[in-house]
C-alpha cells in the first residue's frame, strides 16, 4: 500500500542507483542497433547473454558519467541533457570496439 511505501527506508545511496538504473535503461531503450545486434542472433541463450552483457556495459558507462552529485545536479539545465547524451555516444563507440 501507499503507507507502506511511505515508511520504507531510501537512503541517498539508493536514490543514487535507482537513477542510475532508470538512465541505464532510458540510454539502452534509445540505441537501436541493441536490438539489431540481438536479432541477429537465433539461439534464445545467446541473445539473453548479450542483452545481459550489453545492459551491463551500458550501465557501467552510464555510472561513469554521472555527476559526482547526481541527487543535487541539475537534471533539466543542458548539462543534464548532456549527461545522457554522451552515454549515448559512449555506448555507440563502445558497442563499435566490440565489432
Amino acid at each position: 500500500s501507499w503507507d507502506q511505501l511511505d515508511e520504507a527506508p531510501v537512503t541517498r545511496e539508493d536514490m543514487e542507483r535507482l537513477l542510475e538504473s532508470f538512465l541505464a535503461s532510458y540510454v539502452y531503450n534509445r540505441v537501436p542497433i541493441v536490438a539489431e545486434r540481438l536479432n541477429r542472433l537465433t539461439d534464445p541463450d545467446a541473445v539473453a547473454r548479450a542483452d545481459q552483457e550489453m545492459r551491463s556495459i551500458i550501465r557501467d558507462l552510464v555510472a561513469i558519467g554521472l555527476p559526482d552529485d547526481p541527487i543535487a545536479f541539475d537534471w533539466n539545465a543542458p548539462d543534464g541533457a548532456r549527461v545522457v547524451e554522451d552515454a549515448i555516444v559512449n555506448v555507440y563507440e563502445a558497442l563499435e570496439e566490440l565489432e
